[in-house]
């Protein structure tokens, strides 16, 4: 329920721009959906901009346009993804759709890439 204030709060002074920073990190699985849900109508209906910062990478691709991922510490872009999935998105259809799939493989590649360049490999 904080959340959902969270998001109304922000949302009262209509803004063009919403910046969201991991804001589902916290919750249940099944609150997750309600709320990734919630977000994409909101994003339909108030037509805004919004920007979201996320880790989770079903949740990025499920929720974005365009997925822009960032290495460590110094943050450089690693890789641009736009995401043709089609809207309106559900949940079951949009995770085992081929397009889908294969995004989130190039992306976990590219975490997979960071994390073995990260390290000192013997």
């Amino acid at each position: 329920m904080q959340q959902r204030v969270a998001i109304a709060r922000a949302l009262v002074r209509r803004p063009k721009i919403l910046l969201m920073d991991e804001p589902f990190s916290a919750l249940d699985a099944m609150m997750r959906v309600e709320l990734q849900d919630l977000l994409l109508k909101l994003w339909v209906d108030l037509k805004l901009t919004i920007i979201f910062v996320a880790h989770d990478l079903d949740e990025a691709l499920y929720l974005s346009q365009r997925v822009i991922m960032q290495s460590a510490s110094p943050g450089t872009v690693v890789d641009r993804v736009d995401v043709p999935l089609p809207y309106p998105r559900q949940q079951i259809e949009t995770h085992s759709a081929p397009v889908y799939l294969n995004l989130r493989e190039r992306l976990y590649r590219n975490i997979v890439d960071q994390v073995v360049i990260g390290r000192a490999v013997p």
